[in-house]
Formats: C-alpha cells, structure tokens, sequence
C-alpha cells in the first residue's frame, strides 16, 4: 500500500495528483519539477527524510533542489548532514560527466568562493564556487534581496577529498561542501553606493553569464576609479 502524502506537502504543489502518483512511480526528478521552485528544497529533505527514496538517488533531487536556494538555517543544517552521509558512503553529487571529470583535475588544496551577504551569519551554506566572479555575482544578487545588509564574499580552501560534490552544467562552477568547522576564511566587503543600484537595475535583466562578466567588469571599474 502506498504511503500517503502528507496535506502540507501536497499544497507545494498545482496539481497534488499527479505528484503523488509520481513518488509512488519513484520518480523522483518529476515530483520536484512538479513542486514550486521556493519549495523545492523542502520537497527534496521530504524526499530524503521520509525513508521512500533508496539512498542512491538522494543526489539525483539534490541536484534538482540546490539550484532553487538552500532554505534557511534549519534546512540547511538537515542538508548538510544528508550531504555528509552521501559523503561517507562515497557517494558524491554532480550534474553532469563535466563535473564528475572536474573533480579529478582539481589540486588536492582547492580556494574556493561563496558570495553571499552580512545577514546570512554562520554557519554559512553548502554551495560555494570556483569562480570569483560568480561569488561577486552571487553576493550582488542577495543584496538586491537584503538591501539593508551589505554583500560579502568568502574565501576559503578545502581539501578536494572533503568536496561533497560539483555543478557544472549551470557554468557556475559550483562546489558543495559541508561548511561546518572551515579552518580559515577571508571576508571581504564589496562595495555599495548608489552607483550599485543603478548598476543592479540594469544588469538583473540579463541572462546570468552575462550579468556575471558584467559584475566583474564594473568591479574592475570601481576599483581602478578608487586608485585614481
């Protein structure tokens, strides 16, 4: 007999039938892609926690979740922990062959970035990047939505055998870690003024890898007009 569903999780999505005979199929990419995309990473520890999903296709849903934010503290402690038992078994996350071929070029010390803003506080989430011009992307982007807080990116590195997985399809170069007990990290500060906002308003229309290099060429900018 099937498991029933519970109220709440049939209410994130239009059409509760149809995701319902979804995760009775196991199919569990639809029953996310079903589910509103500010609820996926609630679907995805559902999914994780509720015993219905053998543990070999957790990183299937957690590739599909991430994408969509990592929810707020409580959640992200719950991924992190699923994360570190994936981890445990051997079992990482990618999204794709590019990523998995990724992991294996990488030194055995990676720097790795995540842009993010003051108000996140500790302990920070999961996805990081390789790429500093996304994490200066990223950081903007959270303070278009906490514009009272002021946008920052971390830096760290980590050991490529402590990596919990990679995704590469979005070109982001995103690194999943469990960030808890990081042994240093540099907090930088990026600028904001009213130049920013102009700057935001106009750049969050683009598609993200060229909002990303536009981030970065007004970054340049600033910094060159400071040292004149």
């Amino acid at each position: 007999m099937a498991r029933k569903i519970p109220a709440k999780v049939l209410r994130w999505t239009r059409d509760p039938e149809l995701l319902s005979k979804k995760i009775a199929a196991q199919d569990w990419t639809a029953a996310l892609l079903l589910v509103d995309c500010k609820r996926r990473i609630n679907m995805c520890l559902y999914l994780l926690s509720s015993g219905l999903m053998p543990l070999e296709a957790w990183a299937e849903v957690i590739v599909i979740a991430i994408p969509s934010g990592e929810g707020n503290w409580r959640e992200r402690e719950k991924l992190t922990s699923y994360l570190g038992r994936l981890h445990r078994e051997g079992r990482l996350v990618f999204d794709g062959e590019q990523a998995r071929s990724a992991l294996k070029k990488l030194p055995a010390l990676v720097r790795i970035y995540r842009g993010t803003v003051t108000a996140e506080g500790t302990p920070y989430g999961i996805s990081w990047t390789l790429n500093r011009n996304v994490a200066n992307w990223s950081a903007m982007y959270h303070r278009r939505r906490s514009p009272q807080s002021l946008p920052i990116v971390l830096t760290t590195s980590v050991r490529r055998d402590d990596i919990c997985g990679l995704l590469f399809d979005r070109g982001t170069g995103e690194v999943l870690i469990c960030p808890t007990g990081l042994n240093y990290l540099h907090i930088e500060t990026l600028p904001v003024d009213d130049s920013a906002d102009d700057w935001m308003d106009r750049v969050f229309s683009m598609p993200s890898r060229a909002a990303i290099e536009a981030c970065e060429a007004w970054l340049r900018a600033r910094d060159v007009q400071n040292r004149s």
